[in-house]
């Protein structure tokens, strides 16, 4: 039987209206600065209220040395449409700030050319939210374990919206390590980040190139997207703690040994309305695990998964081999449980998965394609894979389960488009599975 978890997760409909609610909550208590630089500089006095640098402007750093200062009130931080350089390394976020961007593609925050640094460490007692924002080309180097090289969440609780983390390099976590604390990550783009890899290198902490999660930490994810992320294990995710992902995609993210894209070593994952798709996992002969698993590979804790499509990955071994498990890897029945209604494409000798009725699966003999059609702008805030008309996918999920089904909790889909829709155009609206809802007057 599928366990459960008492966590639910965050409402989608509670985005829009965030800042605006922050707001009228705090009243008089809230601070907001508009950063009108985007030099690298510091807050004159931290403190008095006033957000200063010595020439009089105000810049990211000051606003963040200002408001670090006074842990006890939500501080706002707004940004244009500017890249901003850090000169002077990490943004070290210890209070209530909400940093709010003009959108993921026009402000950025980065180290400057040629320096080595992360970008955001969190040590609060409270939470941060980034709002459309990229994150790009973080890099610490301080020390033997690195973590997070866009934003390391040590303690406190983040939550990140429709940003983007571009080709960031952290060890463990190439874009976010959450150590301490909860990550609500939703409707951004986890692309391009690595675990810090060197040639061959092997041990544990090469992991997660999106996402590390602690033990002690956890990650809730809602529409976004991993694509092109590496690292030894878990190319997009390696989960230690407590992990939710629904309405999500992943794509193309490649693992060194297993996971191509969530490798599990303990805690518990729950994944929901999830696309994991041409993602890999290479075969090393590594002294430390088994090369499986180019979609998941279930080393310790347990995955929970329901109405998702995890089909077309890779494994590098022909279909014949004993350990072939291009979607998914586990060494116990009891690691991997269905939520029912998944699509699974192979599922090979070394992936055992105590799979339901409702889900449809291939095996290596006979393979089941998904028929998703090409990474790309479907709409929404992130890039997907829709399917085709004729796709098994479509019009078929008729869960009800109130933690995987369609319409009990989560009635849009990843481009916060309606469920169900009617997808095979015969004039009866079903669910479909996997992160894309297709809509009869979809491009096939």
């Amino acid at each position: 039987m599928i366990r459960r978890s008492s966590i639910g997760c965050r409402s989608v409909s509670v985005i829009a209206t965030f800042i605006g609610m922050s707001l009228a909550a705090t009243q008089a208590a809230a601070s907001s600065f508009s950063v009108n630089t985007t030099a690298d500089s510091h807050d004159t006095s931290p403190g008095d209220g006033a957000c200063l640098d010595a020439g009089g402007n105000c810049s990211l750093r000051a606003a963040v040395e200002e408001t670090n200062v006074v842990p006890d009130t939500v501080h706002f931080i707004w940004l244009d449409a500017q890249t901003y350089m850090l000169t002077f390394g990490q943004l070290n976020l210890r209070s209530n700030q909400v940093i709010v961007g003009w959108s993921k593609n026009d402000t950025i925050i980065q180290p400057s050319w040629g320096s080595s640094s992360r970008v955001f460490f969190v040590d609060t007692p409270g939470r941060v939210d980034l709002y459309d924002v990229t994150i790009q080309y973080g890099n610490p180097t301080e020390g033997a374990l690195n973590p997070g090289g866009g934003l390391w969440l040590y303690r406190g609780d983040a939550y990140v919206w429709g940003s983007r983390f571009a080709e960031n390099i952290g060890t463990p976590g190439g874009a976010i390590s959450v150590q301490g604390g909860t990550l609500d990550l939703q409707f951004s783009e986890i692309m391009l980040n690595r675990s810090n890899l060197t040639g061959e290198s092997m041990g544990i902490n090469f992991a997660g190139g999106g996402l590390r999660i602690y033990s002690t930490g956890a990650a809730r994810i809602w529409g976004c997207t991993f694509h092109g992320n590496e690292a030894q294990t878990g190319g997009a995710i390696h989960n230690e703690g407590y992990l939710e992902v629904t309405n999500s995609t992943f794509y193309g993210n490649i693992s060194r040994t297993s996971g191509g894209a969530l490798f599990q070593n303990a805690g518990e994952s729950w994944l929901r309305f999830v696309t994991i798709t041409d993602n890999s996992c290479h075969t090393h002969n590594s002294p430390l695990f088994t090369d499986q698993g180019g979609g998941i590979y279930v080393n310790g804790g347990f995955v929970g998964i329901g109405s998702s499509i995890l089909a077309g990955n890779h494994d590098g071994r022909s279909s014949d081999d004993p350990l072939y498990t291009p979607d998914c890897g586990t060494p116990n029945w009891d690691m991997l449980g269905s939520g029912d209604t998944n699509f699974i494409g192979t599922l090979g000798n070394g992936c055992l998965f105590s799979w339901l009725p409702g889900d449809y699966v291939g095996i290596p003999a006979w393979p089941l394609d998904p028929e998703l059609g090409p990474f790309t702008d479907n709409g929404g805030y992130t890039w997907t894979l829709a399917p085709a008309a004729t796709s098994l996918a479509v019009d078929s999920n008729d869960n009800t389960d109130w933690w995987f089904g369609c319409e009990a909790v989560y009635s849009n889909d990843q481009r916060f488009v309606f469920r169900p829709m009617d997808g095979n155009g015969d004039g009866v609206a079903s669910c479909d599975r996997g992160a894309v809802e297709r809509q009869a007057l979809d491009v096939p």
